[in-house]
């Protein structure tokens, strides 16, 4: 079973409330996007968790983009990690600049299955974003896959 958590932001505005997930769920986060009342449509959207102990997930894959609905299959190496987390969406045009962000704070309900340990950096990528890097577009993705040792994660 699928859950969908549905809501709209306004990146005029700030936070929205809390959103309560449970740990393990197969999660998807229906969301429509505003600046000022006004539709705002994006041609990339990444999706950043940072978890308490300081660990990120930066999610790229599994996300798709219609008008000014974003929907995100959330990995479960963000769901699978217990407590509070902050998500960030950040909505960038054609050319890769930042056309806005949106923090809010999601609340992990524990399963009682054993948890797994929070990342300390993971990436998660489309398989197509890993062939372009393959075929020398690496400079376009410095800033979101940086040159270090860092667990990387192919979803879709």
């Amino acid at each position: 079973m699928v859950r969908i958590e549905s809501f709209a932001v306004d990146l005029y505005g700030g936070y929205t409330d809390t959103k309560i997930l449970k740990q393990y769920d197969d999660t998807v986060l229906s969301i429509k996007v505003f600046y000022n009342g006004q539709p705002v449509e994006a041609e990339t959207v990444i999706l950043i968790a940072r978890f308490e102990n300081g660990g990120t997930v930066t999610q790229t894959g599994n996300i798709k983009i219609s008008g000014n609905r974003v929907t995100v299959k959330l990995s479960k190496h963000i769901t699978g990690v217990s407590g509070n987390v902050q998500l960030e969406l950040r909505f960038l045009n054609a050319f890769g600049d930042q056309i806005s962000t949106y923090i809010f704070n999601a609340y992990i309900e524990p399963s009682l299955l054993p948890g797994v340990l929070p990342p300390t950096v993971i990436y998660i990528v489309s398989s197509e974003q890993i062939k372009n890097i393959w075929v020398g577009f690496q400079k376009d993705y410095d800033e979101i896959i940086p040159d270090d040792d860092t667990i990387y994660c192919i979803e879709g």
